[in-house]
């Protein structure tokens, strides 16, 4: 949304007491865009622009209206194509929330009516289930003090998609959001301590990043703000050539016994900072009991998922070293495939590659032709990575390593030939010291 409309909409609801409106015959009514693959619309009351560029996730505040017929569009930003539209009747001085909800081929307009709650002088919560990746999942939601135990009673039981309910009466305070299939105690959503101090619409919505398939919205005020679930995931590639080493974290012992090219599945561990030694395997500790060999400390952030490679080789432990990296778990354009390449081999030939994908059958630069769609990667060493490169689905392509400057021959056996599906998210890490190999990982988070 434009930066001039959010401080328009924010000076317009200024004046609007917590209590109701001003009895002037006029409606209120905010918008909320809640469908994850829909792009931005502008919003159109009864024909005008009323908002433009809204975005997934984007909340608003309160437009004032006339009361009477209203016919809201959500048109695709910058264009007349109504994507979703809705036919409201407005009550004068009436409160009400605009959702669009649905996946962009279904995409629709839920209103909500917001007066009681906007005008019964306490706080209340709205609680909407509008996540797609779980439309057939009926689910409980569980508000309680922070790190309380999950209780034995929800506060909103087995809320169905599009469903909302109402938790009426909430002190101002910090709270700790959870959310269950329903009947389960399985959590699979943690929203860790969250403030609440006015109404507010928390709503489920397609997540993005991390280990939970949702995230929610916390919709007060002038804006809507995103609350991703308060875990991170950690995937380790054992990339020591031919070392077996024991993973401490916290000084305690965490993965024993891992051998040489393997990968852990994704480790849900508590977002913050994360200490991690590697020590080869049963090694001994030092005279304070605490684990001495290859260590570092992760900063994980609430929702993100990691890849930690460790590099090196057993002849040469002192510069063995650890590539960090920030993954993708699902795809941008659910049609396209991305594929990203990492660099953890110590293999001499490879300190200064390039990393070459193409197809067609020869690589073409693209430097030197500006319609070629094939992909370079210079200076390609130890440490380095390409980030996600989109390809086109269903094509195949040539992905090779070479020395710097050239196309050939492919330096690094396993790369070859890939034909990636739609919405497939691979990462391919380049490992050993002699005769380099490659581990090809999914990232795609499952379905």
């Amino acid at each position: 949304m434009s930066l001039l409309k959010k401080l328009t909409i924010a000076a317009s609801i200024a004046g609007l007491a917590a209590c109701g409106a001003d009895d002037d015959g006029d409606a209120y009514v905010r918008i909320l865009h809640a469908s994850p693959d829909a792009q931005a619309v502008d919003v159109y009351v009864n024909g005008e622009l009323q908002l433009s560029d809204v975005a997934f996730q984007d909340g608003t505040g309160y437009l004032k209206l006339s009361d009477g017929n209203a016919n809201i569009e959500l048109r695709l930003a910058g264009t007349d194509t109504v994507a979703a539209s809705y036919a409201a009747s407005l009550n004068s001085n009436a409160y009400y929330a605009a959702v669009a909800v649905n996946q962009a081929s279904a995409l629709d307009i839920t209103v909500l009516d917001e007066t009681d709650v906007v005008t019964d002088g306490d706080i209340d919560l709205r609680v909407l289930h509008a996540a797609p990746a779980a439309e057939s999942t009926d689910v409980d939601v569980y508000v309680s003090e922070p790190d309380a135990d999950l209780g034995a009673a929800p506060q909103v039981d087995a809320l169905s998609y599009l469903s909302n309910q109402i938790i009426e009466g909430v002190e101002d305070d910090s709270y700790q959001i959870r959310v269950t299939a329903d009947g389960s105690s399985d959590v699979i959503y943690d929203s860790g301590s969250v403030r609440v101090r006015d109404d507010a619409i928390v709503v489920a919505v397609n997540s993005e990043q991390g280990r939970s398939p949702v995230s929610l919205l916390v919709w007060s005020g002038p804006s809507a703000t995103t609350l991703l679930d308060n875990t991170s995931e950690l995937r380790i590639v054992h990339a020591v050539d031919t070392a077996d080493v024991d993973v401490y974290t916290n000084g305690e012992l965490y993965l024993e016994d891992v051998s040489y090219t393997d990968v852990t599945e994704y480790l849900v561990l508590k977002a913050g900072e994360l200490p991690l030694t590697v020590v080869a395997a049963d090694a001994a500790l030092d005279d304070d009991n605490n684990p001495s060999g290859l260590s570092t400390s992760l900063d994980l952030e609430k929702g993100e998922s990691y890849t930690l490679v460790a590099s090196g080789s057993s002849d040469d432990l002192d510069a063995a070293t650890f590539i960090f990296l920030t993954d993708q778990r699902e795809p941008e354009d659910s049609s396209a495939a991305y594929l990203r390449y990492v660099h953890a081999s110590t293999d001499n030939t490879l300190a200064n590659s390039d990393l070459l994908i193409y197809s067609g059958g020869s690589y073409v630069d693209p430097e030197d032709d500006s319609e070629s769609s094939d992909f370079k990667r210079t200076g390609f060493s130890r440490g380095d990575e390409t980030g996600y490169v989109e390809r086109v689905a269903g094509t195949t392509y040539e992905v090779d390593v070479t020395a710097s400057n050239t196309t050939a021959p492919d330096l690094v056996s396993g790369l070859g030939t890939v034909t990636p599906a739609a919405g497939d998210i691979k990462t391919t890490v380049i490992i050993g010291k002699s005769g380099p190999v490659a581990l090809e990982l999914t990232d795609k988070r499952a379905d």
